[in-house]
């Protein structure tokens, strides 16, 4: 402990912790005694006096407080001591060095100095970050994982907004969600009032100033790399690689629709079909984002509500173009605006996503004559099933692979790429091959013939020193990058020559320092230094 962070441990933590009664705590805060460090100045200022002039500030409290400052200075010099071992032994090691060296040291103490800083400061206001998943995230994504912060918030947390919150939306995935009467019935209040709960509690849960959960909405910069992941996209659903990744990676058991509500509050998108929707006022059967300056522009409530009727009441297959169903019932604002292409491509996307039908040829789309099962929406009382809409197969229609040529296609792809499909691609084309390896390595292939489960288990054997995630195929990238470099040039790259390998190095040698890197990724780094060692001998 150092004498700087004592201002920073307050007197309701020392009561908590049990290192001050209740009593003592409560006299110190009602004599502005807050925190440790003005505890120890006042016992420094008091502790020859004869007589205290603090009220209910006893012998046997003030006895309790001296025996707290002693231990508490007992440690603060058992760390100074061991930090100026610690210089020594660096100015020891620094004249032992050169000039390159130390520079290399230097930058690895300042990374670790701000991230020290960074991790203090956020610890103070979140109180979470001293875990030990959260510091190897943040060494390996340089961000903090806001989503399993706020996960371990929303479930700590008693505070009344939180408990409503939890009550009457689906928080987690996990989570089962009764009707508004049922809601009503265990609460005590009307089915009414929890409707109206229903659509306003989110925004106080992340408005209001409750304990925890809002602090973690004061810094808006450690919430960027969400909107840096989807940045481009003009439509997503929980189904889209970048939220699912996103989720993935953080382990976070938040159901899809909150951390979609949580991003569009964030971000610049509006949700449609989110939290706020529910039993029979939904019109969406998916949680959609959508960039906000579209929906100014597009009434995408609408469009859904008069294509469902266009749907039901239809009598006999044929064919029409979105752009003239657009056009047709007024849904552009302003009409004509340069915008147009941009919406036709989200209004078809919402047509797949909604209601299984998508264009053909000259993108057109079929309309299917008296589809078995239609779409629900807010002028019929709906039955609770997910509506589907009879696909073509004739021109124009997209029929699902068998799995043998979907296992072919993945082969070309990773032949082509020298990597399996990632997860947060802007490729569609690999997205939807990520989508469908991810099933195959779960399901799919236990339905497959014993022939084919030994075909597929061939391939992995054959394909398993191909990376599947996208971070450990840019690592190693940046190796033979780095390597390729120091064979070039016979010397390590420099700030001002290369930053980006630069600054890469330098990082991953702290990781290294740390054991976060598995034996692979060790060896790799050991390569690296034997071929640095080889040029300074030779130099």
């Amino acid at each position: 402990m150092l004498k700087q962070e004592l201002k920073y441990i307050t007197t309701e933590q020392l009561r908590n912790s049990g290192r001050l009664s209740a009593r003592a705590a409560n006299i110190c805060i009602c004599s502005e005694l807050d925190n440790l460090e003005r505890i120890i100045h006042f016992y420094d200022n008091n502790k020859s006096a004869k007589i205290l002039n603090y009220r209910g500030m006893g012998p046997t409290t003030f006895k309790e407080i001296q025996q707290l400052c002693e231990k508490t200075l007992a440690e603060i010099s058992d760390t100074e001591d061991k930090k100026i071992a610690e210089e020594l032994y660096l100015m020891e090691s620094l004249l032992e060095m050169n000039e390159e060296e130390r520079l290399m040291l230097k930058a690895v103490a300042d990374l670790i100095l701000e991230k020290e800083a960074f991790f203090l400061q956020r610890n103070i206001e979140y109180g979470m970050c001293n875990n030990e998943f959260v510091a190897d995230f943040y060494d390996r994504y340089c961000h903090l994982p806001m989503l399993w912060l706020l996960e371990q918030v929303t479930n700590t947390s008693d505070d009344r907004v939180v408990v409503l919150l939890k009550k009457i939306h689906k928080v987690f995935n996990d989570q089962e969600v009764g009707s508004f009467a049922e809601i009503g019935e265990e609460m005590n209040i009307s089915a009414e009032r929890v409707r109206q709960l229903h659509r306003s509690i989110f925004r106080q849960f992340v408005k209001q100033n409750i304990e925890k959960a809002s602090r973690l909405f004061y810094n808006l910069n450690d919430w960027v790399y969400l909107y840096e992941a989807i940045k481009g996209k003009l439509l997503l659903t929980q189904d889209s690689p970048e939220i699912t990744e996103i989720m993935e990676r953080e382990r976070t058991n938040l159901s899809p629709e909150f951390v979609m509500e949580i991003i569009a509050y964030l971000t610049d998108y509006s949700v449609f079909g989110g939290l706020t929707e529910k039993d029979n006022e939904s019109i969406w059967i998916n949680t959609v984002l959508v960039k906000h300056e579209y929906t100014y522009m597009f009434e995408f409530e609408k469009f859904i509500i008069l294509f469902s009727n266009y749907l039901d009441k239809n009598t006999e297959n044929h064919y029409i173009k979105i752009e003239d169903f657009i056009e047709d019932h007024d849904l552009v604002n302003p009409p004509g605006m340069k915008k147009l292409n941009e919406i036709n491509e989200l209004a078809i996307e919402i047509l797949d996503i909604e209601f299984g039908i998508y264009p053909g040829d000259n993108n057109l789309i079929f309309i299917p004559k008296n589809p078995k099962l239609k779409k629900q929406h807010k002028e019929e009382k709906p039955q609770k099933q997910k509506p589907a809409v009879i696909k073509p197969t004739g021109k124009g229609s997209k029929p699902k692979l068998p799995f043998l040529e979907r296992l072919n296609i993945l082969i070309a792809f990773i032949e082509r790429n020298k990597h399996f499909p990632f997860c947060s691609s802007a490729d569609r084309v690999e997205a939807a091959l990520y989508k469908w390896w991810q099933k195959a390595l779960t399901d799919l292939v236990h339905k497959q013939d014993f022939e084919t489960q030994q075909l597929f288990n061939d391939f992995k054997i054959k394909y398993s020193k191909y990376e599947t995630s996208r971070y450990d195929f840019e690592w190693n990238k940046n190796y033979e990058r780095y390597k390729q470099y120091l064979q070039l040039n016979h010397h390590q790259p420099t700030a001002k020559e290369n930053h980006f390998l630069y600054a890469w190095f330098i990082r991953s040698t702290y990781i290294m320092k740390k054991n976060r890197f598995d034996k692979d990724r060790q060896k790799k780094m050991a390569d690296l230094k034997k071929l640095i060692s080889k040029f300074q001998l030779s130099s």
